[in-house]
């Protein structure tokens, strides 16, 4: 990927480079206490506190926590403050409260335990270190990610803010510390993050925390309010939920704040500020979800807002002020989606939009607020006057859209409802850019100014232009362009139009501007295309209208082209609404106007031909176009037929038509003109198609499945009653004549059919035997034996084929023995049907050969 920067930019990204850490080994310090509530109480009170690790200091053991204590106020317990206080580290487990009354609490970080609590990892195992304090303790768990100096499962209440203190005098190369939990901070007061400067890692929000503040949080320093304090870098892998009016300050100068993949920060009805608005320097990296409900993102001077996956803002984004346009918002990854109901950078607080040239694939800017909204030009960061197009652009706004400059769309413009009015600017898509959506009168582009809708064309390829008008009613009417040739070079086409009549032509009181009879049907619509770097081409433009347009009668429309000089082209599609004019090697203006007749009829192309089958009623002609004035005689072989057929404006037929070769004339009071082209009709004769016999066409109704053959040519397929496929069953054809049909098809798509009657017998006295009858081996590969078991009266054997045919038969030779071998080895493999008839009766046996 190619970024694009200036060297301003690069300095500051510069400032904020990774750091690496190793991990270490920390032993316990010696000062640190560990205070349990035991039971509910006053913060100042001893009996509030039972001790898990109490070091003292000079005095002697501590009756109460102090900024060495870590602090656990257990389950079922509530803790209140009587006066401000401290503590190293503070956990509130589920069920318990600490109140802060009205007093401030100022929580100290743990310095001894930084190394073991890298803020820029979350997976428990990275740079994590061991530091126990005894067999009991449940802290230090992996699962949360580190050490905690913040874990609220319980609550948190009361109006005295709530501070986060790195001045106390630890080293500021070290570490950050982890805030968690999943209960709720209810403070009136702000929450702030105290540092007079140089730290390097601030508040880490773990993936388990997923807290909700109804205070201020603020990472900034309250004792600093001009900068915020110190450049810290934070990050959040978990949730943070901000209930109700309330803000969040998520950086100071210099600072950074990330929200990585997976986690997300929503805003109920505050205003997330990436840092106090007199910060300089501020950056937010957005790699997971942030939804502002109802309130503003805020951008201080030189800060930036890099958002790589979602962000909301049902409100503005807002800058320093109307001058300064460093306040930067930009899309900074493939996919990345920015949704807005308000303003972006608006006139009176200006900023920055950047949306491609920083991402390897498209992302989204959706402006879907529910009252008019303007469209922000994108530019680069600290060079305004270079523009930088949105990559995806989507609106979905009922209440519209507008623009205050020109607007460039790289890669989709998505109409999902509302309007863009376009006014006096021009917005353009790129060559490969494409329209989503569903245009139409409630989502379009008003294209009724000096402004227009514009396109880049790099080679030939077709665009429709959705562009309409909202004058009083908003009327859809896009503009279809192709080109089929043409030498593009950078070439832009753009388009506009008007609501109302060409001037000059005014129905029944038109100026004769035409050089022609006066109009009495007219148009109340007209388009403007113009283009540049395209040389040497020919296009093909469409205009399509809503009825209302029509002045007089539809059926007498035109289309037109009225400028720079005056071109007729076919008349108007009444059914789609169309204006088509073809054939185009340069542009103008288009409309639609009544064509009365001064010249012969225009030429269309005869339609229709090819070849039908014999007996069919042979094939359409037609002809492509027609005139109203016209009318039109057909010709087949030079021969005029009856009866002739009246122009429409449309594409008209002559009907079903035979062998033969079909011109067409079209007539008017001017003259005769011949139309272009003819439709030439071939009858192909039916394929001769032969079934003369089939063998046995006497057939047991105890037999099994033959398969037919016989019939010519090849190819064909077999129907009637107990026929599946080409096999015939006697059973399910049932007993009586069967008359079986074969059917062929040639290549020209003709058919015949021939057909022969199969004679289905009941076959009294017919049995399948078992135990009279016995063969072996069956399967068979060479021979078989045949034994009769009794039967010394045996008139004759036949073997049959799945096809029907004899392929074996004995009359009797060895009709006296008890048993007779019968060579296999020269028939396919397969099922057969071995017959024996004898004076009273015929066996059946199934024989399968083997090979």
């Amino acid at each position: 990927m190619i970024m694009k920067s200036t060297i301003k930019f690069s300095i500051i990204l510069s400032i904020f480079l990774a750091l690496s850490f190793a991990g270490k080994s920390i032993e316990l310090p010696s000062n640190l206490s560990v205070a349990l509530s035991s039971g509910t109480g006053n913060w100042n009170s001893p009996s509030t506190w039972t001790w898990l690790v109490n070091n003292g200091n000079l005095q002697g053991p501590l009756s109460y926590p102090n900024d060495s204590t870590f602090v656990i106020i257990q389950t079922g317990h509530t803790v209140t403050l009587s006066s401000n206080a401290t503590c190293e580290s503070l956990v509130i487990e589920e069920g318990a409260t600490l109140s802060n009354s009205t007093y401030e609490l100022v929580i100290q970080f743990m310095g001894w335990a930084h190394p073991i609590n890298d803020v820029g990892y979350d997976d428990g195992i990275t740079y994590f270190g061991y530091a126990p304090i005894d067999s009991t303790w449940y802290v230090n768990n992996p699962n949360n990610a580190n050490w905690n100096i913040y874990k609220v499962d319980g609550v948190h209440t009361g109006s005295g803010n709530i501070i986060f203190d790195w001045d106390d005098g630890i080293d500021k190369s070290e570490f950050g510390a982890t805030v968690s939990g999943t209960g709720s901070i209810t403070s009136t007061g702000s929450l702030y993050y105290r540092s007079s400067g140089g730290v390097s890692q601030g508040l880490k929000f773990n993936s388990a925390c997923n807290l909700q503040f109804y205070a201020n949080l603020n990472l900034t320093d309250d004792e600093y309010p001009t900068s915020g304090g110190g450049a810290l870098t934070a990050y959040n892998f978990g949730t943070i939920h901000m209930v109700g009016n309330s803000d969040f300050v998520t950086g100071a100068s210099g600072g950074t704040f990330n929200n990585k993949p997976g986690a997300s920060i929503f805003l109920e009805d505050g205003s997330l500020y990436l840092g106090p608005m007199t910060a300089l320097v501020v950056l937010f990296f957005n790699e997971g979800i942030l939804h502002i409900q109802n309130g503003n993102l805020n951008i201080p001077v030189d800060s930036f807002m890099f958002n790589s996956q979602e962000t909301t803002v049902n409100g503005n984004i807002l800058g320093i002020d109307g001058s300064n346009l460093n306040c930067f918002f930009m899309q900074y990854a493939s996919g990345a989606i920015l949704s807005i109901t308000g303003e972006i950078f608006p006139s009176t607080n200006v900023g920055t939009l950047t949306c491609t040239g920083y991402s390897e694939g498209p992302n989204y800017v959706i402006y879907n607020g529910n009252t008019l909204q303007h469209i922000i030009t994108p530019t680069e960061p600290y060079l305004p006057q270079d523009v930088n197009a949105y990559s995806v652009l989507k609106v979905d706004n009922i209440a519209g859209t507008t623009l205050n400059s020109d607007v460039p769309v790289q890669d989709s413009l998505i109409l999902s409802k509302g309007l863009i009015n376009i006014e006096n600017y021009n917005i353009t898509l790129g060559d490969t850019a494409v329209i989503g959506g569903t245009p139409a009168d409630t989502a379009m582009v008003v294209a009724t100014g000096t402004g227009e809708f514009r396109k880049t064309f790099t080679s030939p390829g077709t665009f429709l232009f959705p562009v309409g008008d909202n004058d009083g009613t908003a009327e859809y009417s896009p503009v279809s362009v192709e080109f089929t040739t043409g030498t593009f070079t950078d070439g832009v086409v753009g388009v506009k139009l008007v609501n109302a009549v060409y001037p000059g032509v005014r129905g029944s009181q038109a100026i004769n501007t035409l050089g022609r009879s006066v109009a009495s049907s007219t148009f109340n619509r007209f388009w403007s295309i113009s283009s540049t770097g395209i040389e040497n081409f020919e296009s093909t433009a469409q205009f399509y209208y809503v009825p209302a347009d029509v002045i007089g009668f539809e059926s007498s429309i035109w289309c037109y082209r009225l400028a720079p000089d005056t071109l007729l082209f076919s008349p108007a599609d009444t059914i789609q609404h169309v204006l088509t004019a073809s054939g185009l090697t340069s542009f103008g203006t288009f409309t639609g106007l009544e064509h009365v007749e001064t010249s012969l009829p225009l030429v269309f192309s005869v339609t229709g031909g090819g070849s039908y089958c014999s007996g069919e009623e042979g094939l359409p002609v037609g002809l492509s176009d027609s005139e109203p004035s016209v009318t039109y005689t057909l010709f087949k072989d030079g021969l005029p037929q009856e009866p002739t057929v009246a122009g429409t404006g449309e594409a008209i037929s002559f009907g079903n038509q035979t062998a033969g070769t079909y011109t067409v004339d079209g007539t008017n009071t001017v003259g005769t003109v011949t139309m272009t082209g003819s439709a030439i009709i071939i009858e192909n004769p039916l394929p001769v198609v032969t079934w003369t016999a089939f063998e046995p066409d006497t057939l047991c109704i105890q037999w099994s499945p033959v398969l037919l053959t016989g019939g010519t040519p090849e190819g064909g397929y077999y129907s009637g009653n107990g026929v599946t496929g080409s096999s015939f069953d006697p059973a399910a054809a049932g007993a009586g004549v069967h008359e079986i049909t074969y059917h062929y098809t040639d290549d020209n798509g003709c058919s015949n059919e021939a057909s022969l009657s199969l004679f289905v017998d009941l076959c009294t006295g017919v049995k399948q035997q078992t135990t009279l009858l016995t063969l072996y081996p069956n399967p068979a590969t060479e021979t078989v034996t045949l034994n009769f078991n009794g039967y010394h009266s045996v008139r004759n054997v036949k073997l049959y084929n799945q096809m029907g045919s004899v392929v074996y038969q004995n009359d009797g030779a060895e009709a006296q023995s008890s048993s007779m071998i019968i060579p296999v080895d020269n028939y396919p493999a397969g099922q057969y049907l071995l017959v024996v008839t004898c004076p009273t009766e015929t066996l059946v046996r199934k024989l399968f050969i083997a090979k």
